[in-house]
C-alpha cells in the first residue's frame, strides 16, 4: 500500500471526524437539528470519509458501522418521509 494513500486517507479521516463531530455538537448547542439536511449531510459525508479509511487500513467492523451511517444519514435526505430503514425498524419494534 502506498503512503499517500495512507496520508489521504488520514487526511479523510481527520475531515470526516470534524464533520461528524461538528455537526454532533451543534445539534446538542440547538443550531442544527438532527433531521436537518445540514445535520444529516455532514454526518454523512463525515461518515462516508471515516468509512474510507476504515477501508484503506482494513477495519471491517469499523466500516461496516460507518457505511450504515452513511446509508442512514443519506437515505434520510433523499427519502425524508419514511426511509426503508425506518419501516425495517419499525417491523421489528413490533415483535
Amino acid at each position: 500500500m502506498s503512503m499517500s494513500l495512507l496520508a489521504f486517507s488520514a487526511v479523510c479521516a481527520c475531515l470526516g471526524t470534524v464533520l461528524a463531530v461538528g455537526a454532533i455538537v451543534l445539534e446538542m448547542r440547538g443550531l442544527l437539528h438532527s433531521k436537518g439536511h445540514g445535520y444529516l449531510l455532514a454526518v454523512g459525508l463525515g461518515s462516508a470519509l471515516l468509512a474510507f479509511r476504515a477501508f484503506v487500513v482494513r477495519e471491517p467492523s469499523f466500516l461496516i458501522l460507518e457505511a450504515i451511517k452513511t446509508l442512514a444519514a443519506f437515505s434520510a435526505v433523499l427519502l425524508p418521509r419514511r426511509s426503508f430503514i425506518t419501516e425495517v425498524l419499525q417491523d421489528v419494534e413490533a415483535l
